[in-house]
């Protein structure tokens, strides 16, 4: 079996653009705080499929990738999520049912972030669902920004148009995506097909992620080629009980800035 096969996507091509997303820029203090060099949420945590090893659900595996790093990052002992929560997501948004691989078809990131913000998915401990407070874009070429949203909110949910190069540097079981134009055919933006995952931490050097069962990093420079679309994703599994944040950020401060916006 290729890794091709292996491997499953399912971010559908290109980026929804939705002019009443917020941008993550216009709530942030005009003077950006600096970030650390390096930062890392949810070390230790198991990375799962999520069902992606199978289905192209990658948009709402990488949900569970964020609550679990996130939940371990701020210390909450919470109900773990099960691959059916995953995939009852999946269904709801996309129609998709197991027993028909025709509707098996993958999703758009942002249609997976509003039904989050909307419904959630799973059980937290006191039963109710893993709902997010709000979701802010920006440019993913803005590597500073990446770095205070991955350092503030507890990682970034971004989507790729994957090149065959990147099945292929899995396949030499490097484990590190990073560009490679000697074959120009394979090094072309989605000649693989789009894949969302969430990026756990970032180096000087490179950027973490979590997908298929592992932990995996892409150079800058990759980021740079092949993200298209990333997200600052405020939840409620990443605050401590009281209200912040690991780094000390305060819940309700940021929930009036984003009223403000609304």
């Amino acid at each position: 079996m290729s890794v091709e096969e292996k491997f499953r996507l399912g971010k559908k091509r290109g980026v929804v653009h939705d002019p009443r997303t917020l941008k993550l820029r216009a709530f942030l203090p005009r003077t950006l705080p600096t970030p650390p060099s390096e930062s890392y949420v949810g070390k230790g945590e198991d990375i799962r499929y999520y069902g992606n090893d199978r289905y192209g659900d990658c948009t709402c595996a990488a949900h569970g990738h964020r609550i679990d790093v996130q939940e371990r990052a701020s210390r909450q002992e919470e109900v773990q999520l099960s691959t059916k929560d995953i995939l009852q997501v999946y269904s709801a948004v996309t129609g998709f049912r197991e027993d028909d691989p025709s509707t098996d078809n993958g999703a758009y990131c942002l249609d997976i972030l509003n039904y989050m913000w909307r419904t959630g998915m799973g059980r937290e401990a006191d039963g109710t669902r893993h709902r997010i407070y709000a979701f802010a874009s920006f440019n993913p070429s803005d590597h500073h920004l990446w770095r205070v949203a991955s350092w503030m909110f507890g990682g970034v949910y971004y989507g790729a148009g994957l090149p065959l190069t990147a099945a292929d540097q899995l396949d030499e079981a490097k484990e590190y995506w990073r560009v490679d134009d000697s074959d120009p055919d394979r090094a072309e933006v989605g000649s693989w097909g789009g894949h969302a995952m969430h990026a756990v931490g970032y180096s000087s050097g490179s950027i973490v992620l979590a997908t298929w069962g592992r932990r995996l990093r892409a150079t800058w420079d990759w980021v740079d080629r092949y993200v298209d679309e990333a997200y600052a994703v405020i939840s409620e599994d990443f605050f401590r009980a009281g209200g912040k944040t690991p780094q000390g950020f305060n819940q309700t401060a940021l929930e009036d800035a984003l009223d403000r916006l609304r």
